[in-house]
């Protein structure tokens, strides 16, 4: 059984239910809704199909469910915009829905719900840290995982703390659990720390062995890499950003001077910076560079408040703000040269990158764009409907959410960028569209600004090709030595790359 999203504009933005024979390969169509939009489907046991989580127009969130008989689809629990829900599985005897989320608090709460009684059971709730994964024994939830600076794993069940004080000793905290053997005796584990990539790990639980199944990148054991430390970022206006430090070692900076700066806003932007292993973070340590991860205030995994203050950024909002704060905590505590600070993100990070240097010019000495919007209107569709009335047409143009993002577009501002800009796009780039960074280059340039633009004709919204990868990031360092007199290796254009610069 499948969930898959269809391309039929009809359920466009639900999620069916696909049922394959593994024996003969034949697929047919499992449960719909009509009309609803849904965002995911649970079965028991018994692969009945009983539960649905459905979205709608503005952002709520509602959960049906049907009982064992088939009867028909009942609407039991609501959540408002803004918060948070996880639908994990039923239970054993398909009665109790296991559920965390923050509808009653600031971080996700895990409880068991019986849709019939409307009874609860709360299981675990941590008030400075999100729920991110979870161990199930049987009905029993036996340990989990949360996250805040770091992820920390909580052993709930006292027969499994033999087994992760193993894993930890070889993996440390920042692991997940891939697969389980039927009998539970072997786990498949994986995890990272910051200067150690990916590792997956087979657990024997009866022998207590550990054993190493592959890696990630396996040569990067010998470099001698730099580690990367949470910091907490106050913002202008009272709230705490967290975030993660690069620095260089030493031995990269030239004459010992204070360290060039790239700050990075991530994508989303319902999404969120993690310590892990980064190969970029790492590359740019060894040129010299440090580099700060901002988790801007709508970042998700921090907290209900922290993500409702960002609520607007889809259409402008504060990021170029807490950016410009990053900035100047990491001037007045990392040693950091004012006059060599960089911003750069991709997708929504992109568009950050691009309303920063509009909004802050002299903060930055350059920016790098990556498949990032810069006109809102455009990448939120809001659009005046042609052959319309005058008073239809008043009201789209001065309806708020179009005047913020008209605001919030550097689009309409080319003019005030005025430090050298790298952009890159993917040409099959359906997420946002290669018309974004091609008419704001244009523009950029006829305001009289400096932009370096590549398109990659077999990209779409990211990096897949690896050739891709290692052309764009020979690129980037040479644009950064230049315009923030770090290192960087000579760079020649790959063969094997779809690069066209315009």
């Amino acid at each position: 059984m499948l969930q898959v999203t269809p391309c039929s504009v009809a359920d466009r933005g639900s999620k069916a239910i696909l049922r394959i024979n593994v024996n003969t390969g034949k697929v047919r169509r499992g449960e719909r809704l009509a009309k609803r939009r849904v965002i995911r489907w649970l079965a028991d046991r018994q692969l009945r199909v009983r539960a649905a989580m459905i979205r709608g127009r503005s952002g709520q969130r509602a959960l049906l469910v049907k009982s064992s008989d088939g009867s028909d689809w009942q609407p039991v629990m609501s959540w408002p915009k803004g918060e948070q829900v996880r639908l994990y599985r039923f239970s054993s005897d398909g009665r109790r829905l296991l559920i965390a989320d923050n509808k009653a608090g600031d971080t996700l709460k895990l409880y068991w719900f019986d849709p019939q009684s409307r009874e609860r059971v709360d299981i675990f709730e941590d008030p400075q840290a999100e729920i991110v994964e979870i161990l199930l024994l049987n009905d029993q939830v036996a340990a989990v995982a949360t996250e805040r600076e770091k992820r920390v794993w909580k052993v709930l069940d006292p027969k499994i703390q033999s087994d992760f004080e193993i894993i930890r000793e070889k993996l440390g905290e920042n692991f997940s659990l891939l697969s389980r053997s039927a009998n539970d005796r072997r786990w498949v584990l994986a995890g990272s720390t910051d200067v150690r990539p990916d590792r997956t790990f087979l657990l024997d639980r009866e022998s207590g062995q550990l054993s190493l199944i592959h890696e990630r990148w396996p040569g990067m054991g010998k470099y001698d890499l730099v580690p990367s430390r949470p910091v907490v970022i106050p913002t202008r206006d009272g709230l705490e950003m967290i975030c993660y430090l690069t620095l260089p070692k030493a031995a990269e900076l030239a004459n010992a001077r204070a360290k060039p700066l790239l700050v990075l806003a991530h994508g989303g932007p319902e999404k969120r910076a993690h310590w892990r292993f980064n190969p970029t973070n790492q590359l740019l340590a060894s040129r010299g560079y440090a580099i700060l991860s901002v988790n801007f205030r709508g970042s998700t995994g921090l907290g209900k408040a922290f993500f409702l203050a960002g609520r607007d950024n889809r259409v402008g909002g504060k990021t170029p703000q807490d950016l410009a704060d990053a900035v100047a905590w990491a001037i007045s505590h990392a040693d950091i040269d004012p006059k060599r600070v960089a911003v750069m993100g991709a997708s929504y990070g992109g568009y950050a990158a691009l309303a920063s240097l509009a909004l802050n010019p002299e903060l930055y000495a350059c920016g790098v764009d990556l498949m990032g919007p810069s006109n809102l209107i455009r990448q939120n569709r809001f659009y005046v409907p042609a052959r319309v009335s005058l008073e239809h047409a008043r009201k789209a143009v001065f309806d708020p959410r179009w005047q913020k993002a008209r605001a919030g577009s550097p689009a309409f501002v080319p003019e005030k960028i005025q430090s050298p800009l790298l952009v890159a796009h993917g040409a099959a780039d359906a997420t946002v569209r290669l018309e974004q960074s091609d008419d704001f280059v244009d523009d950029l340039r006829d305001a009289g600004g400096c932009a370096e633009f590549v398109v990659y004709a077999d990209e779409a919204h990211g990096f897949k090709r690896s050739a891709n990868y290692v052309d764009f990031m020979g690129r980037l360092e040479t644009f950064l030595a230049t315009h923030l007199c770090g290192q960087a290796e000579p760079f020649v254009p790959s063969t094997e790359s779809s690069a066209e610069r315009r």
